[in-house]
């Protein structure tokens, strides 16, 4: 399989599950109602929904606008899921698995971006040397 080949899968399939996160963080309202609904105690704040429901739909429209090759949301990818990492270790016990999990998930989205920035320069070469 070629390399290029591997790559933009592997790009799909990332860009795929940050879809869904982003979507399920946008739908955290509703998760909690039917959450409180199970068990009481586990229910979360009004502002904390509110705060995640926010930062979901800003990283779903900062990651469609990524993915039709604005250059600007591609740059606006990181600070966004930096914010919303250092937003729930706020709101969580912080342990060696909670920043484990944070760490990779900056990772996936420094690869998701560094491969995004090199799709879009080859194709800017290619049309340049098309034209």
């Amino acid at each position: 399989m070629d390399s290029k080949l591997k790559r933009g899968c592997l790009v799909n399939g990332i860009f795929i599950l940050l879809i869904l996160g982003s979507i399920i963080n946008i739908c955290s309202f509703f998760i909690n109602k039917f959450i409180v609904k199970l068990d009481p105690s586990l229910a979360s704040s009004n502002t904390s929904i509110a705060i995640t429901t926010v930062i979901g739909a800003i990283y779903l429209v900062v990651l469609i606008g990524a993915w039709l090759w604005s250059q600007m949301c591609i740059y606006a990818i990181l600070p966004v899921k930096l914010i919303s990492i250092v937003y729930s270790l706020s709101l969580q016990k912080i342990t060696t698995g909670v920043i484990i999990g944070s760490v990779i998930g900056i990772l996936i989205n420094c690869f998701f971006v560094y491969s995004l920035l090199k799709i879009q320069k080859l194709r800017m070469e290619q049309s340049v040397q098309g034209n």
